[in-house]
């Protein structure tokens, strides 16, 4: 994505030097809090259970800023991961001991008074159907 189109929809448009700095922070916290409990939780009951991992591949836009950005603050939410942090996290939930991947690449058309009142938000998948700009997401339609 170009540095236009990610100020376009409130994403960071990322340099090298920060996209790894960001990129770790986001690994760290990936395998500290999800991946090591998990596959500790499953290979430690009674009986011991499969770990089964399902990937983050959805983002939160927004129509009323037409951003991945939160309307009432600016902060940022979440955006659809690129094919290479797929990827990452995919091999780095095998590597942690998943028995499988539970991939769900659709989006859902929209959510009323998500977050706040009156707040309308597209949780925006790989694949889905509302037209989003063409930036992150093609349309179905």
């Amino acid at each position: 994505m170009s540095p236009d189109q990610a100020t376009a929809v409130g994403v960071a448009a990322f340099s090298g030097d920060n996209y790894n700095s960001t990129l770790q922070t986001a690994i760290d916290s990936l395998v500290s809090r999800q991946l090591i409990p998990a596959s500790t939780a499953c290979k430690n009951g009674n009986p011991p259970k499969n770990f089964w991992y399902v990937p983050q591949l959805h983002g939160v836009y927004y129509p009323s800023n037409g951003k991945f950005r939160r309307p009432d603050n600016g902060d940022a939410d979440l955006r659809p991961p690129t094919g290479n942090e797929i990827k990452m996290t995919i091999g780095l939930a095998l590597a942690y001991g998943a028995k499988g991947i539970i991939p769900y690449p659709f989006g859902v058309d929209t959510q009323a008074n998500y977050r706040s009142p009156n707040y309308y938000a597209y949780f925006a998948g790989l694949v889905t159907s509302t037209p989003l700009g063409g930036v992150l997401c093609e349309s179905l339609d």
